[in-house]
């Protein structure tokens, strides 16, 4: 069941199996999921750049069950190590936020169980400490239209980062923090916000739908439906302007 499935990229090792498991590439054989060398002991880093940026094949990092199901979102640690994802709790239905070792192993929660409702998009912090959390169903005192939320990356309670916003999509761009919504205030125009404390707005459009976001150091890219007709669009956001790059996509 695909939809209940979180998976990882590997361009170097093509040996995973058909049940789901990673197998051993003979090729490699001194990369572990603690960082350190398993032929002399010194240390290496998990995220080490091995190929030439292709995507060869998917491989099934974790499949969900008892633990999780319909996993919404996934970001890596900037080390590579871990993998860090939004789900579903089979028995409360609460969301929840996991991770997972690159290999597979080491399956964890990490958030207090009643927080989440729909945790739809998440983020790393640069510095590794913090996951931001987008959860569109979240109800609190001041906003019944969603919250971001921040979560110690080593477990613990979430607390309410932003809110208000309607969040969708949150992106961690060149150590800053970014979240598309709503500018709920004037109109329901869809949004895009620099994530400080107040929200700082960066661009809104009443005809566009932004979703998902990532970014570089030159420049923010936003998937965004156009709600007249519904068709996909990639967005490329520089100095408070938004350019279509590509489209019309089918997104969902």
């Amino acid at each position: 069941d695909t939809t209940d499935t979180t998976y990882t990229t590997d361009t170097t090792d093509a040996t995973d199996t058909t049940d789901g498991t990673e197998g051993t590439d003979a090729t490699d054989a001194t990369d572990t999921t603690d960082g350190t060398d398993a032929t002399d002991g010194t240390e290496v880093l998990c995220g080490e750049p091995t190929g030439d940026g292709t995507i060869g094949k998917k491989t099934l990092l974790v499949k969900g069950g008892e633990t999780f199901v319909s996993p919404f979102d996934a970001a890596p640690a900037a080390d590579g190590c871990w993998v860090y994802f939004t789900a579903i709790d089979p028995v409360t239905h609460h969301g929840a936020v996991f991770k997972i070792a690159k290999d597979g192993t080491g399956l964890v929660r990490l958030d207090a169980d009643g927080k989440f409702v729909a945790p739809v998009s998440i983020a790393v912090a640069k510095d590794g400490g913090t996951l931001y959390i987008a959860d569109t169903g979240r109800v609190t005192g001041q906003s019944d239209v969603g919250v971001v939320f921040s979560l110690p990356s080593a477990g613990g309670t979430p607390s309410v980062h932003s809110e208000g916003t309607a969040p969708r999509g949150v992106a961690v761009v060149d150590g800053d923090l970014y979240h598309s919504g709503y500018q709920l205030g004037e109109g329901g125009a869809s949004a895009l916000y620099k994530t400080n404390a107040p929200n700082s707005l960066l661009v809104s459009n009443p005809t566009w739908d932004f979703a998902g976001i990532t970014g570089d150091a030159s420049a923010l890219y936003i998937v965004t439906t156009v709600s007249a007709n519904g068709q996909g669009r990639l967005l490329k956001f520089v100095g408070g302007m938004a350019t279509p790059l590509s489209g019309p996509l089918r997104v969902g």
